[in-house]
């Protein structure tokens, strides 16, 4: 459920960008300053995260699934920063949470 909320506060809340919804999940398209924002977000929550993980570490439950949603938010960023060549991506994420990411 972590997850979930974290990526709705980048995908949906960033602003300015666009998306669609699909049976198989999102499009979302951003420009370059949006993909900076929505990766500085990630960042941020991959970070606040991993030291929740840390804080934790005596709950193996919390920890772990925490531990996990600090690097899918890390894994994630760092894949819209390696794609955006100065024009954005476009993110396509399943309802499962797996996701392509393209250059525009």
């Amino acid at each position: 459920m972590t997850i979930y909320l974290l990526l709705i506060k980048v995908i949906y809340f960033s602003k300015g960008y666009t998306s669609k919804n699909y049976w198989w999940g999102v499009k979302a398209t951003y420009s370059n300053a949006q993909t900076k924002s929505a990766v500085s977000s990630l960042e941020d929550a991959a970070f606040d995260v991993g030291a929740i993980a840390a804080a934790t570490f005596w709950l193996p439950a919390i920890a772990g699934v925490t531990g996990i949603t600090g690097v899918y938010c890390g894994a994630l960023a760092k894949k819209m920063k390696s794609k955006n060549k100065g024009k954005g991506v476009i993110l396509n994420m399943t309802w499962a949470l797996a996701y392509t990411v393209k250059s525009r």
